[in-house]
């Protein structure tokens, strides 16, 4: 019974502007949700045995120059900590999802590898979520880590290096050399 009396007097208070600003509301509530849906790169970027895009072992490692080569993403450097030494990594994201984790050398001059993050980005054995019964139709020479953790590598592809947590892709790694990569990895 109460809903009646409202029902009538919101119907006697609405007048034609009121429906304007109503429609003007709802288009803009609709406009809002519209943009925050994830939105896609600027271009494709694919990882293959020589790196991503036009990122290879041959980039500096500085912000500056791998920015030029991923241009439309953001990019920061910052420090983490492993046995108590102090790292540098860049980290690349696209409209605050991370796309991948840029790592130098051990002389902090070039890239020595890039741990690769999103399904985003393509690869032509699976991307990032991919399921190992999937990708186990590859053939991939896999080690087990821990229960649920496992790490494969494809002979024709030996610069990378996938890891799969729960039986689902997590991460795809690519290294300037197969030989440092298993020493990483360890």
């Amino acid at each position: 019974m109460l809903l009646m009396p409202a029902a009538l007097l919101f119907q006697k208070c609405y007048t034609p502007q009121m429906k304007q600003l109503t429609l003007l509301l709802i288009a803009l509530l609709f406009a809002g949700g519209c943009s925050s849906q994830p939105k896609s790169l600027p271009y494709p970027l694919e990882i293959d045995s020589a790196g991503i895009a036009s990122i290879t072992s041959k980039t500096p490692f500085k912000v500056s120059a791998i920015g030029s080569k991923l241009l439309g993403f953001e990019l920061q450097q910052f420090t983490f900590f492993k046995t108590g030494v102090a790292h540098p990594v860049i980290r690349v994201t696209h409209n605050r999802e991370e796309m991948m984790l840029i790592h130098p050398s051990a002389d902090r001059e070039h890239i020595a590898f890039i741990t690769v993050t999103s399904a985003k980005i393509a690869h032509q054995y699976g991307r990032i979520g991919t399921s190992f019964e999937v990708f186990q139709t590859y053939r991939p020479q896999c080690t087990a880590h821990q229960k649920e953790l496992l790490t494969c590598h494809l002979p024709e592809v030996p610069s990378l290096e996938y890891l799969f947590e729960n039986q689902t892709l997590a991460e795809i790694i690519w290294h300037t050399s197969p030989q440092k990569l298993q020493n990483t990895l360890k």
